[in-house]
């Protein structure tokens, strides 16, 4: 388990490398930001913060208690405490899950309408006209 030392620090301190820790984070692109997480964390600290984040996404989908504990291998405690946080202050959670969500359901619709272009026997034309895919891609980010 992971601890910190019983010595406070100086408010004025903690919220300075807490804002260069949160700056830092925001302007990583992902392959700076695998390196970075890669440096930064622990194997355990990675799978502990994966799967807080895997039962918060799979609480807000409808999931069961049950069924998150198994696929995640992780105790009851845990995912009762995940979803307490995410009842009483999880806003930043639900933020963030809600608009992996959305982009989820994106994806989603495109799979589901190459599927039946491909079925009426039209080829893909997500793939013959990149530059309208990418046009397309970039309006639904902005609409998210």
């Amino acid at each position: 388990m992971t601890r910190i030392s019983k010595r406070p620090l100086n408010k004025d301190v903690w919220n300075r490398i807490w804002e260069i820790f949160l700056s830092t984070l925001s302007s990583l692109k992902r392959d700076s930001a695998t390196d970075f997480v890669d440096d930064l964390l622990s194997e355990t600290e990675k799978v502990m913060l994966a799967k807080r984040l895997s039962i918060a996404l799979m609480t807000i989908k409808g999931y069961g208690p049950t069924e998150i504990s198994d696929t995640l291998k992780v105790s009851q405690s845990t995912v009762n405490n995940v979803k307490k946080w995410l009842n009483l202050k999880g806003g930043g959670y639900r933020t963030t899950l809600e608009k992996i969500i959305r982009q989820e359901k994106i994806g989603y619709f495109f799979q589901e309408l190459d599927n039946m272009l491909s079925k009426m026997g039209h080829p893909k034309q997500w793939d013959t006209i990149p530059s309208e895919k990418d046009q397309l891609k970039r309006n639904m980010k902005r609409l998210l």
